[in-house]
């Protein structure tokens, strides 16, 4: 198949023949990225808008589309859940399966790429969004120079302190006490990261943070933010605590000035250690990207990424904080570093 024409004019008439006219239009710019979501199905984009709302601009404002997502058909009755799928990909096709039916076709010859969902059973579309439309999403993030970290990240006053780190590292807790110092929730698992030169933007889009029971009663003052019952988020069983009134109004990148990789200690006391660059590099390698199992991802985007930390350890301070049980001696530790010009 050749590849299509290129689009000539990064306007949101240049698009529409890419869009059914059928179905609602959301549109987001993401870490400078633009993409479209079409689909008829109501629960599926509120998930969508749940997720990445903040991020959402009007449909005239949509310049250098990247991608178009679009799930137009529903199935009469609904289908046995996927418990396998197989999948092609080359460089400029995506295909996905489960052997009887395709769930999702991708083609990535020109910019916007164009993904397709079928055959999605009315109760499946938290199943669609999250294992294959949100993975595809970060994959094109990354594509285009957007660092998808497992970490934390808070705001304040346009600077910002990432908190990377794997689930039971006490990010979540050392989170929550950044928070009582005046800061601005950005993230809990999910950080976008994207370099200018050589400083460092954070965004994010979550607003909930989930706390284990034994984290729940170290911070007590927070159980009037839980909302719902435990949920199981990997191996744990975590509350979700609702944190939307603690997002920033305006949703701009905030500059990384801190670095902080939490670990839990023993003992009641708090410490910080101050980590050399090539200490705080190797720190960031050990970290987890979100990947997509299929990753359809390059060299050069291998590439982006070790440049992102390699400026994000020049340009920040970076440190390993060693988190004590005593909560109140945590929040002074944090309190002098983040106060500290």
């Amino acid at each position: 198949m050749p590849p299509r024409k290129r689009l000539q004019h990064d306007t949101p008439k240049a698009y529409t023949k890419y869009l059914n006219s059928k179905l609602p239009t959301d549109a987001f710019r993401v870490s400078g990225v633009c993409v479209l979501f079409q689909t008829g199905d109501a629960s599926l984009r509120r998930l969508v808008r749940a997720n990445w709302g903040s991020f959402e601009i009007p449909i005239s404002k949509a310049r250098t589309v990247r991608a178009v997502f679009q799930s137009p058909d529903r199935t009469p009755a609904a289908l046995p859940r996927l418990k396998r799928w197989h999948s092609f990909i080359s460089k400029h096709l995506l295909f996905i399966s489960d052997g009887k039916r395709y769930l999702l076709t991708g083609y990535l010859y020109d910019y916007p790429w164009q993904f397709h969902c079928r055959s999605l059973p009315d109760w499946d579309s938290e199943f669609i969004y999250y294992y294959l439309l949100e993975p595809i999403l970060l994959d094109l993030l990354k594509k285009h120079g957007v660092l998808v970290w497992h970490g934390a990240a808070v705001a304040r006053d346009g600077t910002a302190v990432i908190l990377p780190g794997v689930s039971g590292s006490g990010k979540s807790t050392t989170t929550l006490n950044l928070l009582s110092a005046g800061y601005k929730f950005l993230a809990d698992d999910m950080v976008l990261l994207r370099s200018r030169g050589s400083v460092v933007y954070a965004a994010g889009y979550e607003s909930d943070l989930y706390l284990t029971e034994h984290s729940l009663k170290l911070l007590p003052e927070w159980k009037r933010f839980k909302r719902g019952g435990r949920l199981k988020k990997g191996t744990r069983w975590k509350h979700r605590i609702d944190l939307a009134d603690f997002r920033p109004k305006r949703d701009k990148p905030s500059t990384v000035k801190y670095l902080l990789f939490p670990h839990v200690g023993k003992g009641l006391e708090t410490r910080l250690e101050e980590l050399t660059k090539p200490d705080a590099l190797l720190e960031c390698l050990r970290q987890t990207p979100k990947e997509y199992p299929a990753s359809i991802l390059g060299p050069s985007v291998l590439q982006s990424q070790f440049e992102i930390y390699s400026s994000l350890v020049s340009s920040a301070r970076c440190y390993k904080i060693h988190l004590g049980s005593d909560q109140n001696h945590v929040r002074a530790i944090l309190s002098g570093l983040c106060n500290h010009d």
